[in-house]
């Protein structure tokens, strides 16, 4: 290694998982320089992670809870896709902060391979590639419901997690914290009449989008329902259009992230349609990416609730399904080219597990 120039000694460094550069560090001084406290080589090594075609640096983890026993476990995507039939996966179980320790832990979503979680009156956040934590201000969380949303802001090079306090009434409060700043900001009320619906908001090309309902006299009209995006960057609304559904009957709908797409699961008696706004803002570029039956495991239970959270090399998909009437949930590996389901065992997982994609990356919560 001496004789490699330090330029591409970097090059190789960024190229690695972060448990080995986490042991590189001991290397010497100037590894552990670039490698723990060079923005650059650190945006690099991030980029790298993204870009990946081997997809080895995405994971996924999962909290597991008996009783008050709360454990977190971590898989990465390749060796849910790659197992053989009938295996098991073994994940690794994760060292966590003590405060994750708390059941009423939610995650609000990841972002360049920090997590965003809430717990009353705080939110958290968390790279586990790296075992860092931060913990935002005081949230005053005295109110009927909150949403939440969180994404990079790229003008600013900042991280923001937006909190909307949803009143009785209809009415919105919506707060917005830097992480690394001290305070909560209060900015314009949620638009458009409407209140965030579902889960947290989906970050998605600089922005955070909720699929939002109508409100007349703080009743919500589902049968308005849009989709709301903030910038992170002005901090400014706008509505975006959902596709053009046709004729297809539509039951309920779902936003999600696809590949840094925004897309949206339409549910149909027997089918869900996943749709994928290819170019984001244009709402002419809505395309229908799928169309996944609902399925019955190899018990005869019929899951019917599905949600693609991933799409692999060959068109191979990942779904998480509920099955139906119950709160039971399934890994699914769905192949749309051969419209076959594989269903991915993995060991010490409840059968309410609701899983969090995140990217191996050295990004310091503290910073």
């Amino acid at each position: 290694m001496s004789t490699l120039s330090f330029d591409l000694v970097e090059q190789i460094l960024c190229r690695l998982p972060v448990k080995s550069l986490l042991q590189f560090q001991c290397v010497c001084k100037s590894w552990k320089s670039l490698i723990s406290d060079d923005p650059k080589f650190i945006k690099k090594h991030l980029q790298m992670s993204l870009s990946c075609p081997v997809q080895s640096h995405h994971h996924l983890i999962f909290k597991s809870s008996t009783g008050k026993v709360v454990e977190y476990l971590d898989s990465s995507i390749s060796s849910i896709f790659n197992t053989v039939s009938k295996s098991i996966i073994t994940p690794m179980k994760l060292r966590y902060p003590s405060i994750l320790k708390d059941l009423s832990f939610e995650f609000v979503g990841s972002c360049h391979g920090i997590i965003c979680a809430s717990i009353p009156h705080y939110v958290l956040f968390w790279n586990p590639s790296i075992q860092k934590l931060k913990i935002s201000p005081n949230l005053d969380a005295s109110i009927y419901k909150t949403m939440y949303g969180f994404g990079y802001d790229r003008c600013n090079d900042s991280y923001k997690v937006v909190a909307i306090f949803c009143y009785d009434n209809g009415k919105t409060k919506v707060n917005v914290h830097t992480m690394g700043t001290n305070c909560w900001r209060k900015i314009q009320e949620f638009p458009f009449g409407s209140v965030p619906v579902g889960e947290s908001g989906k970050f998605v090309n600089g922005t955070v989008n909720w699929l939002a309902s109508g409100n007349e006299n703080g009743i919500r009209l589902i049968s308005s329902s849009s989709i709301v995006s903030l910038d992170l960057g002005n901090e400014c609304y706008r509505m975006i259009l959902q596709p053009d559904y046709g004729d297809v009957s539509v039951f309920s709908l779902s936003l999600g992230e696809l590949r840094g797409c925004l897309c949206i699961f339409a549910y149909g008696k027997s089918s869900v349609n996943v749709w994928i706004m290819k170019e984001y803002g244009n709402n002419e570029s809505w395309n229908k990416l799928l169309t996944i039956p609902f399925i019955e495991d190899f018990v005869g239970l019929l899951y019917t609730f599905t949600k693609v959270v991933y799409i692999y090399e060959d068109e191979q998909v990942l779904l998480v399904s509920r099955a139906k009437d119950t709160l039971k949930s399934k890994l699914v590996v769905y192949d749309s080219k051969r419209d076959t389901f594989k269903f991915p065992e993995i060991e010490n997982i409840s059968n309410r597990m609701v899983p969090t994609i995140y990217v191996e990356s050295l990004i310091t919560t503290c910073s």
